[in-house]
């Protein structure tokens, strides 16, 4: 059966209250985040006790690093810097597409070049040179590196005299521009080949471009195309416009003949009748007489009176060229119309108002005449117009298309010549196009010296040691200081027990421990505690006897109960015999009277102790009046149905009235549950952390499982320290 099912039943009461209600002071909480690096406080602690592992990967470095540097045979290294493909006259006068078919070189140096700059064709005759001076060489193990956005061409070379280091970059930098001299003049002699034989196809082809535009514009009359496109829009604008005029004066004057028809009572024949007359000259000559006549008789009615001499001979002329006009029309008429179905004589013989609407009838048939004839012209001129106007857009198009294509090659033609120029003013300069820079340094070592290889290797040395101990620091995952655990732990710190035992520092933190319990535990006394840690070793049941040893000297009755059934230490602590003890009076029904024992030794420690819970030799002390003890007795096959039995609660209930203090100590709380039963029966806790030897995980699962099992603590004691 689980401890956790025991629980509820842990509860018995205690002087009229029960342990439940006495108040938790502080629960446990863990915190989040703990886990966030090291601070520098923390850092330095982790240095100073790692001290050894620093000191000696720094010292192992530095020595590899002075034994390297001091064995280390010294090495020459120079340089020099060529400027690749400066700007030429063919670059300066053609930057256009022709530099990628001529000047292989106008892009500097690539991998391809580098690979050149190595082969047999240049390094040979280098070799030759060097091999005469020191015999046996071989090809110079050359650095080429390109400065990165120029095209500047960096060459070094190293060795192990300083003369022959000189030497070999004098060669390679004299071979190199000589090199990129004769290359240079190889390419300009092919980019003139190259030209010369297109400068013939660019020619004929501009010739033939030429040709076709003056074909085209012949066939087609065109001058200037863009002028003649808008001469041609305003004839027709123009054309269109004289239209309309002319067909609105024609239905103008087709409305008035209608008119004067209407008026004359012409019919269709009389029309043509009219008509007739209208074209005979004579007889409208003789109307143009009568017409006069009658405008002389008018001018002169306004004068003289009607009997008048000179009106009489007006009217008489009048008369007399009346049957002169009468005749006349008769002759005509008959001769034009012989078949008339009307008197003609109507017709030939007009008054003066008819005649002059019939002068307006015949003037008005001609001008109709007119207009139909011009508006038949206007219509056909409108549609050649526009027939040319449609095509025209398409001849602009292949003008245009003939004229750029022309340009192109003129274009094309101007830059090989301009090409050829340049290429020509090239081929013969001598001057290399490769520049040097800056000339071979002076060789200077590149071993690096004895001081700087030992500093660096100090450095490297420290920086790797600290690193180390870090790691192993951070892999022992051990408390070192109080702020690690009071970090983790979140309770109060009740007090700090040094290391060293038997002090007036060690009894004062004792003291100060126990007043820092009865200050937490002001409001409701706490009478019962149990001492709990994470793990063994953290010197819990040393802390444990100690405790009740400085209550009892303060005059209380303390009991030291040993609840760690399965490993007592209490008997051990204090040298005393565990023939019988808690596990007894428990399973045999005993009287706890008989069993407690009394203890007057004092628990000190040996020469050259280094564990909490070591067994320690004792002396005697005058504590036996208020000093007992409990022992563990026998180790039982199961501990836990002890613990959580009815016996045990009542046992816990009757201890807790018979003394001032009882004081439990428990096995570890990781390993069993005994702890977390015992401490369910007690007024609150109390957890040890032992520096350097808790590990910050167990603590963190130990107040886990507290917080789970909802046990009081009051606080932490911390351990083992160095103050």
């Amino acid at each position: 059966m689980k401890a956790r099912s025991y629980f509820p039943k842990l509860l018995p009461e205690k002087n009229g209250k029960s342990i439940h209600s006495l108040p938790v002071v502080y629960t446990t909480q863990l915190e989040e985040g703990d886990e966030g690096g090291l601070d520098l406080g923390q850092l330095f602690g982790a240095l100073r006790r790692r001290g050894m592992i620093v000191a000696g990967i720094t010292t192992a470095i530095a020595s590899a690093a002075f034994a390297f540097a001091f064995s280390s045979t010294p090495t020459y290294q120079a340089k020099f810097e060529l400027l690749i493909t400066p700007e030429t006259v063919e670059n300066k006068l053609t930057p256009s597409l022709l530099n990628k078919e001529v000047d292989r070189h106008s892009g500097g140096v690539n991998e391809t070049q580098l690979r050149i700059l190595q082969s047999p064709k240049i390094m040979l005759p280098i070799v030759k040179d060097i091999e005469a001076r020191y015999p046996n060489h071989g090809v110079p193990k050359l650095k080429f590196n390109l400065v990165t956005g120029t095209n500047v061409l960096e060459v070094s070379y190293q060795a192990l005299n300083p003369k022959k280091v000189s030497l070999v970059l004098d060669i390679v930098s004299q071979a190199y521009v000589a090199y990129s001299l004769e290359e240079r003049q190889a390419d300009v002699r092919q980019g003139i080949q190259f030209v010369e034989q297109q400068l013939p196809q660019l020619q004929q082809q501009v010739e033939s471009l030429q040709e076709q535009i003056q074909t085209f514009r012949q066939q087609y009359n065109l001058i200037d195309p863009a002028n003649q496109g808008k001469q041609l829009a305003d004839q027709l604008h123009g054309i269109v416009q004289q239209r309309l005029e002319t067909q609105t004066q024609l239905a103008k004057f087709q409305s008035l003949h209608s008119t004067l028809q209407n008026q004359l009572q012409l019919q269709p024949e009389e029309a043509k009748t009219a008509s007739a007359l209208s074209e005979a000259p004579r007889y409208q000559k003789l109307l143009n007489q009568l017409q006069e006549l009658e405008s002389q008789i008018a001018v002169e009615s306004s004068k003289y009176h009607d009997d008048s001499p000179q009106i009489q001979v007006l009217r008489d002329q009048k008369q007399n060229l009346l049957p002169l006009i009468e005749q006349e029309g008769q002759r005509v008429l008959l001769n034009t119309v012989p078949n008339n179905v009307f008197e003609s004589k109507t017709l030939a013989s007009p008054n003066s108002l008819r005649q002059q609407q019939t002068q307006q009838f015949f003037d008005t048939a001609n001008q109709i005449q007119a207009l139909k004839a011009q508006s038949l012209a206007l219509t056909q001129a409108e549609q050649s117009l526009r027939q040319q106007f449609q095509r025209f857009p398409v001849l602009v198009r292949q003008n245009d298309d003939l004229e750029r294509q022309l340009k192109i090659a003129v274009d094309n033609l101007n830059q090989f010549l301009t090409k050829r120029e340049a290429l020509q003013i090239d081929a013969a300069q001598k001057q290399s196009p490769w520049q040097l820079l800056t000339p071979p340094t002076e060789p200077k070592s590149s071993t690096v010296s004895v001081k700087q290889v030992l500093i660096l290797g100090t450095g490297l040395g420290l920086i790797l040691g600290i690193a180390a101990a870090l790691l192993v620091d951070k892999l022992k995952n051990v408390f070192y200081t109080s702020d690690e655990v009071k970090a983790i732990a979140n309770l109060p710190l009740l007090g700090e027990i040094p290391i060293q035992r038997y002090n007036e520092a060690y009894q004062e933190s004792l003291h100060s421990l126990y007043t820092n319990i009865r200050f937490l535990s002001f409001d409701t006394p706490v009478r019962s505690l149990s001492i709990i840690s994470p793990t063994s070793g953290d010197g819990r049941s040393t802390i444990a006897v100690h405790l009740a040893q400085t209550i009892a000297a303060m005059g209380q009755r303390v009991l030291l109960v040993d609840a760690d059934l399965r490993c007592p230490k209490i008997h051990m602590l204090l040298g005393l015999p565990n023939t019988k003890g808690l596990s007894n009076i428990i399973a045999e029904e005993l009287n706890f009277q008989d069993v407690i024992q009394r203890s007057s030794n004092i628990l000190t420690t040996f020469e050259g102790y280094n564990s909490a819970d070591a067994e320690l030799r004792t002396v005697k002390s005058p504590l036996e009046d208020d000093f007992f003890v409990l022992t563990a007795g026998q180790v039982p096959p199961n501990p836990i149905s002890l613990l959580t039995s009815q016996k045990m609660q009542i046992l816990a209930k009757d201890l807790y009235s018979a003394f001032d203090f009882v004081i439990y100590d428990t096995p570890p709380l990781l390993k069993f549950a005994d702890s977390s039963i015992v401490a369910a029966q007690t007024d609150t806790s109390i957890l040890v952390v032992g520096l350097a030897k808790t590990k910050k995980s167990a603590l963190k699962k130990a107040l886990e499982r507290l917080k789970l099992s909802n046990c009081s603590v009051l606080g932490t004691i911390i351990n083992l320290t160095k103050k």
